[in-house]
């Protein structure tokens, strides 16, 4: 009799366990199943104004990593400047946005003489340059930007020959300069940073 029992004891506790076993599989599967539904996140549309640390901006078939961004603000107007790398080259995407957006792609000027109160034109690389507009800004930034000291920032725009422009931002004794040319939205492209990581991650 008592051998009987146990028998059907170990029965008992077998099934309960095979159900058990097959229960945690059955739900190990449905979750598996229900992660591969999901959609992947929707990644926000990069135009210029909202673009990251890590981003990527594609220009004439060449590769820029954004590694830093100041948002600018003044008078309830905001613009962007963007501090591009690409191997040991340093530029920046300067974007504002009114009616329209409009962007300039520059390259930082070292060496030069700007520090004092900038004058109504000046030269570089033998282009001539006059003021354009001027103002005072409240700098937030985030990335390495050489800004690091920048809250309030004096800001310089100044205009040259066809699409040539100069900007000086001067703050704390320092002073960034940046000479380029306006850039058409058209021949730019902008990659949100997680999408370039999925696309190498395969």
């Amino acid at each position: 009799m008592t051998i009987l029992l146990l028998i059907a004891l170990v029965g008992m506790v077998t099934v309960v366990g095979t159900v058990a076993i097959g229960g945690a599989m059955f739900g190990a599967r449905t979750s598996r199943r229900r992660a591969r539904a999901l959609p992947p996140p929707k990644l926000e549309e990069r135009d210029g104004t909202n673009l990251r640390v890590r981003d990527v901006v594609s220009h004439l078939d060449r590769d820029y990593l954004v590694i830093g961004r100041v948002r600018l603000t003044e008078s309830g107007r905001t613009w962007y400047a963007y501090r591009l790398q690409d191997g040991v080259r340093l530029r920046w995407l300067r974007v504002a946005h009114g009616d329209e957006i409009e962007m300039h792609l520059a390259d930082e000027v070292d060496g030069h003489n700007f520090h004092n109160e900038p004058p109504e034109s000046l030269t570089h690389g033998l282009v001539t340059y006059k003021l354009l507009a001027r103002g005072s800004a409240r700098a937030v930034h985030t990335g390495s930007t050489g800004w690091d000291e920048a809250t309030r920032v004096e800001w310089f725009h100044y205009a040259g020959p066809g699409d040539h422009v100069l900007f000086l931002d001067q703050w704390a004794g320092t002073c960034a300069a940046q000479a380029g040319k306006h850039v058409e939205a058209h021949h730019l492209e902008f990659l949100p940073g997680d999408l370039v990581e999925a696309e190498a991650n395969g």
